[in-house]
């Protein structure tokens, strides 16, 4: 069964809302990712993660995970961080129509889950503050 979450309409019905992350929401190919490295609108850093954002065409977010082999050679933790990081992006990022990536570097797997998704989420806040203010000019 995939997760779900309970929403309230405006006359009190509940009405069941899926979080799932589907095909549409990813970069899919080179091209996707080109275009996000080249000409990205805004982006956040720490020393342990870049993110990169574009403004895209589509009415909807979609996201671009890069975490290599040179910072974390074990897959269990390049997983884990990819988990973390979509689960992240479901939540809370695509409210808005960005095409996002996000680059894992440093010493990225010494970070705990918990530490990790307030890093991600606080980066993500950063790149949607900038998506507001830009959007305002």
């Amino acid at each position: 069964m995939e997760p779900s979450v309970s929403d309230k309409t405006p006359s009190g019905e509940i009405t069941r809302k899926r979080l799932c992350y589907k095909k549409h929401q990813r970069l899919l190919n080179a091209r996707d990712y080109k275009s996000v490295f080249d000409k990205n609108d805004f982006r956040a850093s720490h020393r342990n993660i870049l993110i990169l954002a574009r403004l895209s065409e589509k009415n909807y977010a979609r996201l671009g995970l890069v975490f290599g082999k040179k910072f974390m050679p074990r897959s269990v933790d390049r997983n884990r961080l990819k988990r973390i990081s979509r689960e992240q992006f479901r939540l809370r990022g695509d409210a808005v129509n960005l095409d996002i990536i996000i680059l894992g570097r440093g010493d990225l797997i010494k970070l705990t889950s918990d530490v990790y998704k307030k890093l991600i989420l606080d980066l993500m806040e950063n790149i949607m503050l900038q998506n507001t203010l830009k959007q305002g000019k």
